[in-house]
Formats: structure tokens, C-alpha cells, sequence
């Protein structure tokens, strides 16, 4: 089988990147060809963990993307490889329309894979309108201005978008069971035949040893994830104000970094108690086999890479019910906590109980959350992968 992944930023700094470069890497070690192609190239060069196998093309001229230069560049290579199928891992730029203008079979060979919420950009909206007070006076008139033309506009331009990727493909592919229904608010009518499930597979190996629940620090809470109001920061300060003047001896340390780093830092300088913020880091991995429990304050997202990450390193997560996969990550009590969205009482309650259980209920949790950390091996999604495909 020959696979060729479609998107427009690789390599990137996203998930959809992310998760790419681990699903082509395993597939090929299953002896699948496999190929990437993107419009850009953000980084300048190949990933050094992008398995050697795997063949790398930029489009020759990404800023123009209708051009004659691209349209007889993907001709060549499609016609130089028998690709089976195209994977199409960007479903909110227009970036497939080159493969519809050269006349490629789209309805046999195209595979279109949602790596959001089908309804992300109207929840997107509703983000932008919240920070709006945020904004300097004329900044503010300017972004409301926008904000209200694409209020309007925007909503119909995505559903039409996805009902023409609908339209083109041969298997449409959501990362949970549950985003059925807003698939179906998105489009209107959705042929469901043509609709697959697959989740993201993990980030990073699962650890399965009992050091990994056992040397744990009980103390140490950590938060991984972009600085930024989609992630819930403000949420995030809230809560932990709440939390560590019950908690004193409990410490949160943040891994990431974005526009509202300003805002932790000053909430810090502030007297916010007990945070450490390290800024975006290349290894993650440390950080979570040091926690216990790993934070997560999102308005919505996906899939929730951080929440199985962690997991895979027997940290327990805790996050809002904000989005419609969380439940295929998280079973409440057993393996991690759910909290009504964005009541901060409420999360403050639920991370308290959490600390203060006995000893070996924690650590049947943690273990609990590496057990379900394995569901999300590459190697079970890729089978997945190869069920769909063949």
C-alpha cells in the first residue's frame, strides 16, 4: 500500500504535525509507503524523527497555491507513485482544491480526517469574543469589527468547506464517536457510511513499570499546553488561587508558552502562590513522570493529546467536560476526573478530593491511567488505520 498525507504546515509545531509524523513513521514499519506533502515547510528542514523511509515534498510555490508550477508538480508526483489513497489531515484550509483542480479521484482515493471539533470555529468565535475586553480601545473596535463579519460569514464558509470534503472523499474520519452530532449541526444532512472513527494516537510511549506510579512527587501538579484563552488560562489562575490556599503545600509547575505568558507572569509577580512557569520545552516527558496529576482547563479542543500523554506516564488528568472526545480519554473516577465546564468551584472541590484520597486509591487511579494510556498505542491506531484502508 502507498499512502500519501496531505496538509499544509509540515513540518509544524502542532498536534496535526505531531501526530502525522508518528502514524507515517509506524505505518511505514508496517511496510506501508508512505509520503508527505505539505505547502510549507515552517521549520526549514526535516524532522530528525521522521523515519528515513518516509519521502518528504513541499509544494514549489506555497503562497500561490492554484498555480500552474504546483498543479504540474502534484501531477508528476502523483503520477510517479500509485498512491492509494490521499490522506487529507487539514480540513480547515482550502489547500485540497489543488487536488480537485488537477482532476484527481477524490470520491475513490481521498481520505479527509478532522482533527478538531466539526463545530471549532464557531467555539473559536465565541474565544475571540471574550478577549475582546481585553484590548486597548482601538484595538478593540478593530477586533469587534472583525469579529463581526466573521461572525456572519465565517460559520457558512466552513460549513460549505466541509460539506464539499464531504462530498469529495471516500472516507470522512472524526476522532471520536461523539462529534457525530456536531458533524451533523455542521453540514445538515451527513452520510454517515462514509464516516469513520479514529483517535489520535499517543505522543509519547506508554510506561508501564511501577516506577512510573511510585515515584511520583504527590505534590506536584503540572499543566502543559499553549498560553492562550483557548486553553482556559484564566480558568487555569482562577482555579489555582482557590486551590493553593487550601492546599499550601501543593506546587503547579507550567510547561508551555503563548500570548497570555504576560498575564501568568504578572498574577505571579502578583503573589500567586506556588507556580513555576518553564516555558515551552522540546521533552515533556519528565514533567509528567514527576506530577500526579496533570491540569486541564480548555474551552474546547479535538482530542486532548496532553490528557494521554500524561496519562502515559501514570499522572491523573482532571479537565472541564468542554468537548465531545474527552470521554473516549477520561472514565470519571476511575482513571481521571470530568468537571461541569467552566465552573471553577467546582474543579477547585473535584482537585481537592483527588489530593486528599488515600495513598492506594491515587496510585489505582494512576495505574488505571496508564492502562487506558495503552488503548492509545500507534500501534493500535495504525491497525485501525489499516482496517479502514485496505
Amino acid at each position: 500500500m502507498q499512502l500519501l498525507f496531505f496538509l499544509t504546515n509540515y513540518p509544524g509545531y502542532g498536534g496535526i504535525e505531531r501526530v502525522t509524523t508518528i502514524l507515517a513513521n509506524e505505518l511505514t514499519r508496517q511496510g506501508v509507503g508512505v509520503s508527505i506533502l505539505s505547502a510549507h515547510n515552517l521549520l526549514g528542514k526535516r524532522p530528525e524523527d521522521l523515519h528515513q523511509s518516509v519521502a518528504l515534498h513541499h509544494l514549489p510555490r506555497p503562497k500561490c497555491l492554484l498555480s500552474g508550477e504546483n498543479k504540474r508538480f502534484l501531477h508528476r508526483l502523483l503520477d510517479e507513485t500509485p498512491y492509494d489513497y490521499v490522506i487529507y489531515q487539514d480540513s480547515y484550509i482550502d489547500t485540497h482544491r489543488l487536488l480537485t483542480a488537477i482532476g484527481y479521484s477524490c470520491k475513490k482515493r481521498l481520505v479527509v480526517v478532522e482533527h478538531n471539533s466539526p463545530l471549532c470555529r464557531e467555539k473559536l468565535l465565541a474565544v475571540t469574543r471574550q478577549t475582546l475586553s481585553d484590548l486597548p480601545l482601538v484595538a478593540r473596535i478593530r477586533k469587534s469589527l472583525w469579529y463581526l463579519s466573521e461572525r456572519v460569514q465565517e460559520p457558512r464558509r466552513f460549513a460549505r468547506r466541509h460539506r464539499r470534503l464531504m462530498e469529495d472523499c471516500r472516507h470522512y474520519v472524526l476522532l471520536s464517536e461523539n462529534f457525530k452530532p456536531e458533524l451533523t449541526a455542521l453540514m445538515g444532512n451527513v452520510d454517515f457510511s462514509r464516516v469513520s472513527v479514529i483517535g489520535n494516537p499517543l505522543t509519547l510511549e506508554p510506561e508501564v513499570r511501577a516506577e512510573a506510579v511510585q515515584g511520583k512527587e504527590l505534590h506536584e501538579i503540572v499543566f502543559v499546553g499553549r498560553l492562550v484563552r483557548q486553553k482556559g488560562i484564566h480558568y487555569l489562575l482562577t482555579i489555582w488561587q482557590q486551590f493553593v490556599a487550601k492546599h499550601p503545600d501543593y506546587h503547579l509547575t507550567i510547561v508551555g508558552d503563548g500570548l497570555l505568558r504576560p498575564l501568568i507572569e504578572k498574577s505571579i509577580s502578583e503573589g500567586l502562590k506556588n507556580v513555576c512557569l518553564v516555558g515551552a520545552q522540546d521533552d515533556i516527558a519528565p514533567y509528567y513522570e514527576r506530577a500526579s496529576v496533570v491540569m486541564m482547563t480548555s474551552v474546547f479542543e479535538g482530542f486532548g493529546l496532553v490528557l494521554t500523554e500524561a496519562m502515559s506516564r501514570g499522572c491523573i488528568p482532571i479537565a472541564f467536560d468542554s468537548y465531545a472526545s474527552l470521554r473516549d480519554i477520561i472514565t470519571p473516577d476511575v482513571d481521571g476526573c470530568i468537571v461541569s465546564p467552566f465552573d471553577t468551584d467546582a474543579y477547585v472541590a473535584a482537585l481537592s478530593r483527588l489530593v486528599s484520597l488515600p495513598a492506594a486509591e491515587l496510585q489505582a487511579m494512576q495505574q488505571a491511567a496508564l492502562d487506558k494510556a495503552e488503548t492509545f498505542r500507534v500501534r493500535n491506531i495504525a491497525r485501525q488505520w489499516m482496517d479502514l484502508l485496505s
